[in-house]
């Protein structure tokens, strides 16, 4: 089964010195949140083959700190901006044939992705990672596998660190 990996960025600064807000950076804690989290998820059995990133600074820089723990190269893509809908991800899976995949992006679209895919609503706080089973990119044509808290690397199903 196909495995997709929905990561929101981490925490961000509330503006950037440009006022854009594509712009918006990690802030320290935020940096320092996710390589904590990174080091966990390196630890499991589990990886994706892919790496597609927003454009957006705080989504780089997340992409950045995940790709070296799974021997990924990140790729921007500009489908994964504010706004991302499933339609947007299912072009994404076309590009990775058979591939498992992991998109770094924003809130709402990632709640909405995940619960469009799955029917699973969870509070998908920054940094938050899930892992979706995925059989067809339709409403409905997935399953949670694991959803990691940010905070507490909870494991609300699945998956066990190695």
């Amino acid at each position: 089964m196909r495995q997709l990996f929905i990561i929101r960025h981490g925490v961000a600064e509330d503006a950037a010195p440009s006022g854009a807000d594509r712009d918006r950076a990690l802030t320290e804690r935020g940096l320092s949140k996710l390589r904590a989290q990174v080091a966990g998820l390196a630890r499991l059995a589990m990886r994706p083959d892919v790496l597609f990133t927003s454009p957006y600074a705080r989504a780089q820089q997340t992409a950045a700190l995940l790709a070296p723990a799974w021997d990924l190269a990140a790729e921007t893509d500009e489908a994964l901006a504010p706004g991302a809908s499933l339609a947007d991800v299912r072009e994404l899976a076309a590009r990775c044939k058979e591939r498992s995949f992991a998109i770094v992006g924003h809130q709402p679209d990632l709640g909405v992705l995940l619960e469009e895919l799955t029917g699973a609503r969870v509070r998908f706080r920054k940094g938050a990672v899930a892992v979706v089973d995925v059989a067809r990119w339709s409403a409905g044509g997935g399953a949670l596998r694991a959803f990691y808290d940010p905070d507490e690397m909870i494991l609300l199903a699945g998956e066990k660190p190695v």
